[in-house]
């Protein structure tokens, strides 16, 4: 009889350490996921950004062939110029334009979308 209540107290200390050692697993798996899905957030959130920034650099680029091909002439003026002029629109154009159908000093639509 001794000898079973020795056993039985054996296997319950065992079971504790047993269920402190999966309370501990199970605090760390915890902090794993909320470190993986901080991280993932950031990635994504830059991801983003860097995506949000090519689509506005991709935005500009088009504007600029729009205006050389409503104006030749504009691509004389050498690529920063005409780099700059788009950027320049583009960024007017998606801030709202007041008058759509407005002209500059040369005759030339604002919008050449």
């Amino acid at each position: 009889m001794e000898a079973l209540e020795r056993d039985v107290a054996v296997a319950r200390a065992n079971l504790v350490a047993a269920e402190k050692a999966a309370a501990s697993a199970d605090g760390h798996l915890a902090r794993v996921e909320r470190m993986e899905k901080a991280q993932r957030a950031q990635h994504m959130a830059q991801a983003e950004t860097q995506r949000r920034a090519a689509m506005d650099m991709l935005a500009e680029v088009v504007m600029a062939q729009r205006m050389v091909r409503a104006f030749p002439a504009l691509a004389y003026t050498g690529p920063a110029f005409t780099v700059w002029a788009a950027g320049k629109v583009e960024r007017k154009r998606r801030r709202g334009l007041q008058n759509p159908w407005g002209k500059n000093i040369w005759g030339l639509p604002i919008d050449f979308g």
